[in-house]
C-alpha cells in the first residue's frame, strides 16, 4: 500500500509504522469517523505456514470480545485483492507512543516506583483478559508489545500503558529446544509449559515477570544464568526485598507455585504500597545506631539524631516527615530549641535525597553528610553518619515519600473517576534521553565501554566571582608594585619597606594568575568520563594539559552517583573512599539526571572485580 492510498473508500494510508517478515503495520486516517487508526496487513503470498493466518484471524476475533481502555480496540477486519495477491487487513484504534523496548533502548531508567506502576497497569489488563470466558491468554507479553503513551488530556500529563499484539502476527513461530514442535512466544519470556503448547493464564504472569526483570536490569532475561529452569538474578539486581521476592515468585518454573494473581502480587507489594513504614522491605536499621525512629501517627514519622554531647546532655536534631512538611529542628533536654529548615513535602522527589563527603579534619577523608536538594540548595540533615545509617535513612524517607504520593493519587483517582481500572502513575516518566540542547556527548568505544565528554561550564555567579577576585588581585598587585618601586628609590628604611611591598605584590600576583588560569580552565576545559567494567576514569583536560583519576567500578553502588548543590551550583559527583569526586558542574538538572541514570545503570549491569592492573585497564580505554 502507498501513502495517500484509500482502502475500502474509508481508510487513507498516512505512513508506515513497522514491517516484519509476516506483515506490515500502517497508520491511516478513518475518513468516516475522522480518527487515526492502525492497519495490520498480512499478504497470503508471504505466509509459509497456515498457522500464521489462523493466528491473524484469531486476533481479530479476540479483539472483538475484549473491551478494555488499555487494549487498542477492534474496528474492522476484511480481505482484498492487491498487487501482490490476496491480503488480509485488521483495523484497530491507533495509540501514539513508543514501545517499552524502544524507551529502554533510548536510555530510559525508571525508578522502582515508576517500573512498578507500569507492571501493575499490565497486571490490571491481565486480570481483565483472564476474566473473559474462556480466558484470553496473551502468550507473548514482552517489552516490544507494551506501548507507553503520553496522555495529554489531563494535567499534569500522565503516561498510559497499552498491551498490543494479540495474535503474534509477526514471526513468533519458533522452533523449540525439543526440536520438532513449535511454540508461540518470544525467547526469554516464554515459561517452560508454553514450549509444549500448554499455555495457561499463569504463563502470562511468567512473561510479565521476565519483562519486569528487563525493566529493572536492562538485560534480556536469557542473559541470566539458570538453575532448574529459573533465572538467577539476585546478584545482578539492586531492588527492594519485596520486588526481589515478587520476581522470584513470577519466574517460578512450576505453574502451581508461581505468583499468578493480583491478590498474591498485592500481598507481596503490600509492604511497599500499603504500609512501607512498618515493613521489612526497607533497609534494616543498624543495630548499634543511636538514631531513634518514632511513628507518631499514620503519615507522621520522626527521627531523633544525636549531634553533640555536652557533658551528660545530648543535643539532637529531629527530622520530621509529614504529608505537608519535611522539617529539621534542634532539641536540647527534650525541648525544641529552634527550627533549622522546612520544605514542602509535595515539592520533594525521591531522587532529591542524597549524601556526600564534606571536608573534615582528617587529611584525605571527609565527613559523610546526609542531605536533601531543594530550590537550588542542599539542606544538611545530619553528618558523621555511617554508610549503613545513611542507607537506612534514605530508604525510610524514600518509602515515606512514595507512600504519601501513592495514597494521595489513589484517593484522588477514586474521587474523580470510577471508570479507570488501571493504576497509571500521575508523574511523568523520567527523562529517557539527553536534553536536545545538551553539550554532553556520549560515545560507545568498545563492547561494554562508554565515554562521556562533559564540557566545563561556568555559571554567571561564578564568572562574577572570578572576575571580582581577579580584578581585586590585579589592583592590589599594581598598588603594591608601585609602592615597592617608589620605596626602593628612597632611603634605606624605604628599601626594607619596598621589599615587603614587593613580597605582598608577588602574593597578590600569584593569586591573580591562579584565578585567571582556573577561570580559563573552567571556560575552555572539559571532563572525559570513561566507564569500563573494571575502572571508571575521570580525566580533566584544558588545551591538552590535565590529570586523571581512577575509581574501581565494583567499588561503587548506584546510590554513590549523586547530585548536590555547592554555592547554588548543581554538581554531579561520585562518593568513593571518603571523598566526593566532582564529575561535572554547571549542568542542567535534566543533564545531570540523565548522566546519573546512565552511570547507575552501567554500574548495575557491568561492574565486576578488577582482574588487571591499572596500567593495562588505562591502555585499553585509550
Amino acid at each position: 500500500m502507498k501513502v495517500e492510498e484509500i482502502i475500502q473508500n474509508r481508510y487513507q494510508i498516512q505512513q508506515l509504522l513497522g514491517q516484519g517478515s509476516m506483515g506490515i503495520t500502517y497508520k491511516a486516517f478513518d475518513l468516516m469517523h475522522h480518527r487515526d487508526v492502525a492497519i495490520k496487513q498480512l499478504h497470503l503470498a508471504h505466509i509459509h505456514r497456515w498457522k500464521i493466518l489462523d493466528m491473524f484471524e484469531r486476533e481479530a476475533r479476540i479483539l472483538q470480545q475484549i473491551s478494555h481502555p488499555r487494549v487498542p480496540g477492534y474496528i474492522d477486519y476484511f480481505s482484498q485483492d492487491g498487487s501482490e495477491g490476496l491480503q488480509f487487513l485488521l483495523v484497530q484504534e491507533y495509540v501514539e507512543g513508543k514501545t517499552l523496548k524502544q524507551l529502554i533502548d533510548e536510555g530510559w531508567r525508571g525508578s522502582e516506583a515508576d517500573i512498578l506502576d507500569i507492571f501493575l497497569d499490565i497486571v490490571d489488563i491481565l486480570v481483565a483478559l483472564h476474566s473473559v470466558c474462556p480466558p484470553v491468554i496473551h502468550r507473548d507479553i514482552n517489552p516490544k508489545n507494551i506501548i507507553i503513551s503520553p496522555n495529554t488530556k489531563v494535567s499534569p500529563v500522565i503516561h498510559d500503558v497499552y498491551l498490543v499484539d494479540f495474535g503474534a502476527v509477526q514471526d513468533k513461530i519458533r522452533t523449540t529446544v525439543f526440536g520438532g514442535t513449535t511454540a508461540v512466544g518470544t525467547f526469554g519470556y516464554v515459561p517452560f509449559e508454553q514450549f509444549s503448547g500448554q499455555a495457561v493464564p499463569a504463563s502470562d504472569y511468567y512473561a510479565l515477570g521476565a519483562t519486569l526483570l528487563f525493566m529493572l536490569t536492562h538485560r534480556h532475561p536469557s542473559e541470566f544464568p539458570a538453575e532448574d529452569f529459573k533465572p538467577q538474578f539476585t546478584s545482578c539486581l539492586h531492588a527492594s526485598p519485596a520486588v526481589i521476592r515478587l520476581l522470584d515468585g513470577l519466574l517460578e518454573p512450576s505453574v502451581k507455585e508461581r505468583v499468578a494473581s493480583l491478590e498474591r502480587i498485592r500481598d507481596i507489594l503490600d509492604e511497599l504500597i500499603t504500609n512501607p513504614l512498618e515493613s521489612d522491605g526497607s533497609a534494616a536499621k543498624p543495630v548499634e545506631t543511636p538514631i531513634e525512629k518514632i511513628i507518631e501517627q499514620p503519615y507522621h514519622l520522626s527521627f531523633r539524631i544525636p549531634t553533640q554531647k555536652i557533658g551528660i546532655v545530648v543535643k539532637r536534631t529531629v527530622l520530621s516527615l509529614s504529608p505537608k512538611w519535611i522539617q529539621l529542628r534542634e532539641e536540647l533536654l527534650g525541648l525544641q530549641s529552634g527550627r533549622l529548615w522546612r520544605i514542602p513535602t509535595i515539592n520533594v522527589q525521591t531522587a532529591d535525597f542524597t549524601w556526600y563527603f564534606a571536608k573534615g579534619k582528617r587529611v584525605g577523608k571527609g565527613n559523610s553528610v546526609l542531605s536533601i536538594n531543594h530550590a537550588g540548595e542542599t539542606f544538611e540533615i545530619a553528618s558523621h553518619l555511617s554508610k549503613a545509617e545513611i542507607g537506612w535513612l534514605i530508604r525510610e524517607m524514600t518509602d515515606f515519600i512514595w507512600k504519601v504520593k501513592y495514597e494521595t493519587e489513589s484517593s484522588d483517582s477514586e474521587e474523580t473517576s470510577s471508570q479507570a481500572p488501571s493504576t497509571s502513575s500521575s508523574e511523568q516518566l523520567p527523562t529517557v534521553s539527553p536534553p536536545l540542547d545538551t553539550r554532553v556527548r556520549k560515545f560507545t568505544k568498545k563492547s561494554a565501554q562508554v565515554c562521556f565528554r562533559i564540557p566545563n561550564t561556568i555559571m554567571k555567579t561564578e564568572m562574577a566571582d572570578f572576575a571580582t577576585i581577579f580584578l581585586v588581585c590585579l589592583a592590589c598587585t599594581s598598588v603594591f608594585s608601585a609602592a615597592a618601586i617608589y620605596l626602593f628609590l628612597n632611603s634605606q628604611p624605604g628599601f626594607l619597606l619596598g621589599g615587603l611591598a614587593g613580597i605582598v605584590a608577588a602574593i597578590f600576583g600569584t593569586m591573580g594568575a591562579g584565578i585567571f588560569i582556573s577561570g580559563i580552565s573552567r571556560i575552555f576545559g572539559r571532563t572525559m568520563l570513561y566507564l569500563t567494567p573494571e575502572w571508571i576514569r575521570i580525566s580533566r583536560r584544558c588545551f591538552g594539559v590535565g590529570y586523571s583519576q581512577h575509581i574501581p567500578t565494583a567499588a561503587l553502588h548506584p546510590n554513590d552517583v549523586i547530585r548536590y548543590f555547592q554555592k547554588n551550583t548543581l554538581l554531579l559527583g561520585l562518593n568513593y573512599d571518603g571523598k566526593t569526586v566532582r564529575v561535572g558542574s554547571g549542568l542542567s538538572r535534566q543533564e545531570i539526571d540523565w548522566l546519573i541514570q546512565e552511570i547507575s545503570a552501567y554500574i548495575t549491569t557491568y561492574a565486576k572485580p578488577l582482574p588487571r592492573s591499572l596500567f593495562e585497564a588505562d591502555l585499553e580505554m585509550k
